[in-house]
């Protein structure tokens, strides 16, 4: 009897002892799921910050001077912008690329693809319906009034923030490790998302320069928007002229590629046709990015495509047959991608890439922008402590010699005999932190490919899981 109840109490002490264990999971899952809710409402609201934070900025920015303000007869970039607008809202589509007597193509002719032209369309419409002065044909050419300012200014900055943010917000999330911590995250989203070069050409210089898609949606869209051009062999021709001005020369002004740089030694441009730079063009920049692209087909990952894509850009604006100082935002928007893996690298190309169009800030008379370039350099070297002594030297001689130049630009005196050298040397230096970019995601790709193993590949997996900061 004595036995019997005991073993009860026994049994009876287990059930207590079972219940508090359930108690106290129910518990532990309870603020686990509290904790979770709160760390991702506190993520929501720092991306909620951050876009604040991005929409703050290109409205202060939007307040500046921009390409050609009252500089007649053109105008500049803001007034190119408008003429198309003018000219998409009340011509038919097949009279967008070709000179006409309501289509002066020596007055900011349409020399971009159909689908700046079909965003031209959409806004120029917008704009008729508000106010028909300011796209009326041939009447509203060089158009300042304060109205029509707040609205251009108001479409790209709702263009920014609307396709572009939520965009590149999200690509980013997607790449970045599981458990990286919340600061460390926002990092990395706010570097991107606060490029200065991006914000500056958009909102200051005044040029719509967004994200273009990919892949299968880049060829059905490709077609869908060329398709009226497809059925008239000469319109056709006629929009590639447009878009491929090869009678412009090779380069134009002080842009930071291969062949400005080379012609401070040799002028090429004399010695050889125009046939001829076009040939070699080509083979250089087919040649530059066909490794990566072999690579990326015989090892196709994620990584390898974000590499490849911003190395073929590279190849692309540095070897390509004429392109503009603003063509550099096309290598920057996909090294983006690449910042929660080489962060120190894509920011030194960052800074490079901005300080390049100084030139420009300075043609739109707003060299202030200089004080955005040093800002983000400054605070993406202190929110990202590297112990690294020699890379914090390297990044600090890259601001210095940087700032040297863009202060010979601003105040200094060039030599009668040489009127832009300190446009070109502005040129040169940039251009060769590309290049040494270049080379570097050119190596990380081809040592992957080559010295990567099936283990260390997966140890390199495991350990980037574990990281809690950036390393």
């Amino acid at each position: 009897m004595w036995k019997r109840r005991k073993n009860l109490q026994l049994e009876e002490s287990e059930v207590n002892i079972k219940d508090l264990k359930l108690k106290f999971n129910d518990i532990h899952r309870f603020k686990t799921v509290i904790i979770e809710k709160i760390e991702v409402q506190n993520e929501v609201c720092g991306w909620i910050a951050l876009i604040a934070a991005f929409l703050a900025i290109q409205a202060v920015v939007s307040t500046g001077n921009y390409s050609g303000y009252s500089n007649a007869p053109k105008f500049g970039d803001f007034e190119a912008q408008r003429h198309w607008m003018e000219i998409t809202a009340h011509l038919p589509v097949d009279q967008w690329y070709v000179n006409s007597t309501d289509n002066d193509l020596t007055y900011w002719g349409l020399d971009y693809p159909p689908l700046t032209a079909y965003h031209s369309y959409i806004l120029g419409k917008i704009s008729n319906a508000l106010n028909p002065s300011w796209v009326e044909l041939h009447k509203s050419r060089g158009i300042q009034t304060p109205g029509h300012l707040v609205f251009m200014r108001t479409t790209v900055i709702l263009t920014m923030l609307l396709l572009y943010a939520p965009a590149l917000i999200l690509t980013i999330k997607g790449f970045l490790p599981k458990d990286i911590n919340v600061f460390d995250k926002f990092v990395i989203g706010a570097t991107a998302l606060m490029y200065p070069g991006l914000i500056y050409i958009d909102n200051g210089h005044f040029q719509i320069s967004n994200i273009n898609k990919l892949s299968f949606v880049v060829i059905s869209t490709f077609l869908l928007l060329w398709f009226p051009f497809f059925q008239n062999v000469e319109l056709f021709k006629q929009v590639l002229r447009r878009i491929f001005p090869f009678e412009r020369g090779i380069f134009e002004d002080k842009v930071a590629n291969f062949w400005c740089s080379l012609d401070v030694f040799y002028k090429f441009r004399t010695h050889f046709s125009t046939e001829t730079l076009l040939q070699t063009s080509l083979t250089f920049v087919l040649g530059s990015a066909l490794p990566s692209l072999l690579i990326l087909f015989k090892k196709p990952n994620d990584k390898n495509f974000r590499l490849s894509l911003t190395i073929t850009s590279l190849s692309f604006f540095m070897f390509s047959y004429h392109v503009h100082e603003k063509t550099i935002l096309q290598c920057a928007i996909p090294a983006l991608f690449l910042l929660p893996d080489y962060f120190q690298a894509v920011t030194i190309f960052l800074d490079a890439s901005s300080i390049s169009m100084f030139g420009l800030c300075i043609k739109d008379e707003i060299p202030e922008i200089l004080f955005m370039f040093l800002i983000y350099h400054g605070i993406t070297r202190m929110l990202y402590k590297n112990r690294s002594p020699n890379l914090q030297l390297l990044k600090s001689a890259q601001i210095s010699i940087s700032l040297a130049i863009c202060g010979l630009q601003l105040f200094g005196t060039p030599p009668k005999r040489y009127p832009y050298l300190f446009e070109l040397l502005n040129a040169v230096f940039s251009f060769g932190i590309f290049a040494l970019f270049w080379c570097y995601l050119n190596y990380t790709m081809i040592y992957g490919y080559y010295f990567s193993t099936p283990s260390t590949q997966k140890q390199q997996q495991n350990s980037s899981q574990k990281k809690k900061k950036l390393q």
